[in-house]
């Protein structure tokens, strides 16, 4: 496949390898991550009052679990495809 033959069961394919990581990974991070927080607030007792902290530690967790999620993407081998990052002064 070359650079202007992107079709979009190639683009599907790369989406979907990147979409399951992110939200498998995302989710058990931000679980793992939300339940110490939570023991945490509730040992201190604010975590009534404070629900806030809990939601941006969940959303803090996405980003690396999607960095992470899209590296794999990017280094996997495809049936029909892989993907190649070079330099843009090569071109």
């Amino acid at each position: 496949m070359r650079q202007d033959d992107w079709t979009w069961g190639a683009a599907t394919r790369v989406w979907w390898a990147f979409a399951w990581r992110a939200v498998l990974v995302g989710f058990f991070l931000a679980f793992i991550v939300g339940f110490f927080v939570g023991v945490v607030e509730g040992a201190l007792g604010v975590g009534r009052h404070h629900p806030v902290l809990g939601i941006l530690v969940g959303m803090a967790c996405t980003v690396p679990a999607s960095v992470w999620a899209m590296r794999s993407a990017l280094k996997q081998t495809y049936p029909s495809f892989r993907i190649i990052l070079t330099s843009a002064l090569d071109s």
